[in-house]
């Protein structure tokens, strides 16, 4: 992507300034944004609205789950539809799978979502700007609000404007994030990768210990079937406190909360009949707290 070499430049400016490390994954965005927002909160040049802001930022940061979209999937969730009509109500597909999220795409771009209760606040912000300017020059915290999310309804409060691309195609970047969304609540069999190493995973089985503050990925398949897992697990009692992100599940018509997906990013889910899981957590903290983070992939072949 020509997107990359920007990406390596802006790396490499991080670096030279020494202002914050970042390099091009969720886990370092997610810190680089934490830090920005605690740099706000101590820096006396900074206004007191300002600072009220980056404190409510730190608070959501600290209870978000993470998302992670490379930059292969995020283009692949915007050819999954070639018009952007921002009149259209937003389907059930775009909801979002966590109740506070935080999505990374690619160098300083981040998104965030908070729920409300009826509808959600959408949050987009970049740190390119805070390599060039002192903090009290800005004046204001990295992610701003430039929407209001409704299902059902079209979205409200649009803070940006449209770009166009290459081929002079409209588009909005709220719209391309709701894509995202749709494409991050493909369901599809999930695979949870453990970071430690496999002699701290057996020191650990053997010990009961706990993975205390240590990163865990959970990714899926985009483009392989959908696999039925167990209906109960024999060893929850036993897992951390960890999140499951919200997803679609297979249902029959005749369940209460059933319903159809015309929207679905797989034809062929189109006709079946599904329930939304809100997400949720599972597992006790007795054994311990999970940091993870979500990631899709799409298998190439």
């Amino acid at each position: 992507m020509e997107n990359n070499v920007e990406v390596q430049n802006l790396m490499k400016e991080y670096e030279e300034n020494g202002i914050v490390h970042f390099t091009n994954g969720i886990v370092e965005a997610y810190e680089a944004y934490r830090e920005i927002n605690d740099d706000l909160c101590n820096d006396a040049k900074v206004s007191f609205k300002t600072k009220q802001f980056a404190k409510e930022q730190i608070y959501f940061l600290d209870n978000a789950q993470c998302f992670e979209v490379d930059p292969h999937l995020f283009q692949f969730a915007l050819k999954s539809e070639s018009s952007c009509d921002l009149d259209a109500p937003v389907s059930e597909e775009s909801r979002p799978p966590a109740d506070l999220m935080f999505l990374h795409y690619t160098g300083t771009l981040g998104w965030m979502t908070i729920n409300c209760g009826d509808f959600y606040n959408i949050f987009f912000g970049s740190l390119d700007r805070y390599l060039k300017f002192p903090l009290h020059e800005i004046d204001e915290a990295p992610l701003c609000k430039i929407a209001t999310l409704k299902i059902g309804e079209p979205l409200q409060h649009l803070g940006t404007e449209p770009y166009f691309t290459k081929s002079g195609e409209q588009r909005h970047l709220v719209y391309d994030f709701l894509l995202v969304l749709r494409l991050i609540n493909n369901p599809r069999l999930t695979i949870k990768d453990n970071a430690l190493t496999r002699q701290q995973r057996r020191s650990l089985s053997r010990g009961m210990g706990k993975a205390v503050n240590a990163w865990h990925k959970v990714t899926w398949n985009i483009n392989e079937p959908v696999k039925a897992k167990k209906p109960y697990d024999a060893g929850f009692h036993k897992m951390p406190l960890h999140f499951n992100r919200g997803h679609w599940k297979r249902a029959k018509e005749h369940h209460p909360k059933s319903q159809q997906r015309p929207n679905a990013l797989n034809p062929e889910h189109r006709n079946m009949w599904w329930t939304w899981i809100d997400g949720y957590w599972a597992g006790h903290p007795a054994f311990g707290f999970k940091k993870q983070y979500h990631a899709p992939k799409l298998k190439v072949n």
